[in-house]
């Protein structure tokens, strides 16, 4: 495992249906009007964390899941997730408006999105997590069945209508038992939940075996160390010139990939003087 002298939290949420109401199926435009009163927003379902090289998992689930898990992200130097730029961070900075929690939004200058350094230095067939972790012998993505999705969306209106289950129910939810819409939600959101864990343990499993090929966008670098790691075990490798500048890159021989650049002058005697390192 490459070591890195920062905190990195990684991270993946797991979000619940919209409910429609419609007239026929097949492909058509679905208004906000159709939407069911107790499905019109997407929820969070479960946000699951992990601190990088640790083995905890941290699981937060329930209506103060954003809550719970901003008290952990602010912990951090940087959060990574996979398609996190597209998905993950919307939806959590989403919720955190519409509960009236503290604004985050600087979270985006730490956040760092693996699914764009993938698609940045790879040409892999697919960028799904499931099929990445396939290939690269992590075992893939946990199964789930949409009806899993359906079973939690009835159990959590179940939740919020606040009724008491118990052998002679007389109340009725599409067709179900409140007994019954309890127990398949609640095994329902189990599954679920190994689900999320699954995925942020691939996402660190892929993280790591393409860190040496990638350059994060946070700098780890004291000035003269790796922007990666933090190493100091660098080794020059090409000079290149933008405009009038002249910069020395290096390889870091910790990690064995990029170690950054900094920027050459020369003194009076012509001895080299290098700058703090960039990226």
């Amino acid at each position: 495992m490459i070591k890195l002298p920062f905190k990195l939290l990684i991270y993946d949420i797991e979000t619940g249906l919209l409910k429609a109401n419609l007239f026929r199926l097949g492909e058509q435009q679905i208004r906000h009007n159709q939407l069911d009163a107790a499905h019109k927003a997407n929820s969070i379902i479960c946000i699951a964390a992990k601190w990088y090289g640790e083995k905890k998992v941290t699981v937060f689930e329930g209506g103060d899941c954003v809550e719970q898990f901003d008290k952990l992200a602010r912990q951090a130097d940087v959060c990574l997730g996979k398609n996190s730029d597209r998905f993950d961070v919307k939806y959590i900075n989403t919720a955190r408006m519409m509960q009236g929690l503290a604004p985050y939004p600087e979270w985006m200058d730490t956040n760092e999105d693996l699914e764009k350094q993938l698609r940045k230095h790879f040409a892999f067939p697919s960028q799904s997590l499931d099929y990445i972790s396939t290939l690269m012998g992590f075992g893939g993505k946990e199964h789930m069945e949409f009806q899993d999705w359906v079973d939690i969306s009835n159990y959590k209106v179940l939740q919020q209508l606040g009724k008491k289950t118990s052998t002679n129910t007389a109340f009725v939810l599409f067709r179900q038992t409140a007994r019954q819409v309890e127990q398949k939600g609640r095994q329902a959101l189990k599954k679920m939940i190994h689900y999320n864990k699954k995925d942020v343990l691939d996402t660190e499993s892929v993280l790591m075996q393409v860190l040496p090929y990638i350059r994060l966008k946070h700098n780890a670098s004291n000035k003269t160390g790796c922007v990666t790691c933090g190493s100091t075990q660098l080794v020059p490798t090409k000079m290149i010139t933008k405009g009038q500048t002249r910069y020395q890159q290096f390889e870091c021989l910790e990690h064995g990939g990029y170690g950054g650049k900094s920027t050459v002058k020369y003194d009076k005697n012509r001895h080299k003087v290098f700058g703090a390192m960039q990226q």
